[in-house]
């Protein structure tokens, strides 16, 4: 058997239900998704994340929730089908034979988790949820209370308003945003105006107001 000069493309079983980003629909994300979604107080984070799920096609099979207010919440469940938890789940909890969404709700995931459920969320972002059918959504008032795995691993991140631009500052560097950029983005922004940074796609729609309003830095 002779063997090409050139790199040899493997198929992974695991990774045969990932999905690139829908072209036409920016709110239909990429599969596996590690999204973050960050801003204040009442600035409209949840409505956000219901846009993208009743967007998201083929649609998810399965939404969890994990919320430290448990079932006692009901920000989903008007719009979307979802399973209310308090705690974080095992890995098994999940049927990766089915679309699943996880969401982490308004967490503070450095000092809010105990010590099993902090290695166990940084998982979901590692390595589980892309081999096990998994897309992960976390909110957070603050980029300062997330996991250091969950803000290196991201690959959509919402950013809404916010008059500390230097607690977002590390997070956009990331995808290769500075400080400068963010002021100018943001000039205009109201505090119910969100900045999408979507590394899954083309560079040139990377950079989104809202979702769908592209932005243009040059």
């Amino acid at each position: 058997m002779t063997l090409p000069n050139k790199l040899i493309y493997f198929k992974s079983s695991d990774k045969e239900h990932h999905q690139q980003p829908d072209m036409k629909d920016y709110a239909n994300c990429c599969s596996p998704v590690f999204c973050i979604i960050s801003g204040n107080v009442n600035c409209g984070k949840t409505s956000l994340l219901k846009n993208l799920l009743v967007h998201k096609n083929p649609p998810y099979e399965r939404i969890v929730v994990y919320s430290p207010l448990g079932e006692a919440t009901s920000e989903y469940s008007d719009v979307i089908d979802c399973e209310l938890l308090d705690y974080i789940p095992d890995f098994e909890f999940f049927d990766r034979d089915i679309r699943n969404c996880f969401i982490v709700e308004d967490v503070d995931t450095k000092t809010g988790l105990s010590k099993d459920e902090r290695y166990k969320l940084g998982r979901f972002f590692g390595v589980y949820a892309s081999h096990n059918n998994i897309d992960v959504y976390v909110i957070s008032q603050n980029v300062y209370d997330l996991l250091p795995q969950i803000r290196r691993l991201a690959n959509i991140v919402f950013l809404f308003k916010n008059n500390d631009l230097e607690c977002m500052k590390s997070l956009a560097r990331k995808f290769g945003l500075k400080l400068d950029d963010l002021k100018v983005i943001f000039r205009t922004f109201t505090k119910y105006d969100s900045l999408c940074i979507d590394d899954s796609r083309n560079p040139s729609v990377r950079l989104r107001k809202n979702i769908y309003e592209v932005l243009n830095l040059q």
